[in-house]
């Protein structure tokens, strides 16, 4: 599993998780880090550029105030 922490300057990590290739992908990070913004540029990375159905996108969460939050910024950018 990649540690972003190793590989890339703080600055590029984001980029990073979006530019992701294979294999599986932990997020391990603090509140106010970015975690919902890197997922939502992530799935449009994914769906709008990859061509990935969204149906086949599994984000975990073991945070309900997070996953709500999530959830209303996905559908604000796709619907709003």
């Amino acid at each position: 599993m990649a540690n972003l922490d190793n590989l890339y300057e703080e600055n590029q990590r984001q980029q990073a998780f979006v530019d992701h290739q294979s294999g599986m992908l932990v997020a391990l990070t603090g509140p106010g880090t970015g975690k919902t913004y890197s997922f939502l540029l992530r799935i449009e990375e994914l769906t709008e550029r990859r061509n990935i159905d969204s149906e086949t996108i599994c984000y975990l969460t073991f945070n309900r105030e997070i996953a709500r939050a999530f959830k209303d910024d996905l559908l604000l950018k796709y619907r709003g």
